[in-house]
């Protein structure tokens, strides 16, 4: 991503940068999306006095 930033003559390549974020981000997002049932069940367990 700091390749898009530019150099000092040029300016940043903010299209490029924020598409290379988004494919950063991309697999974070779809993990926390897939597995959010076991991240909800570990929160109500903890939540759990017997």
């Amino acid at each position: 991503m700091y390749f898009f930033l530019g150099g000092v003559n040029e300016a940043p390549q903010w299209n490029y940068l924020m598409v290379m974020a988004i494919w950063v981000a991309l697999p974070v997002i779809l993990l926390f999306f897939a597995a959010q049932r076991y991240f909800i069940e570990g929160i109500t367990f903890t939540g759990m006095k017997e």
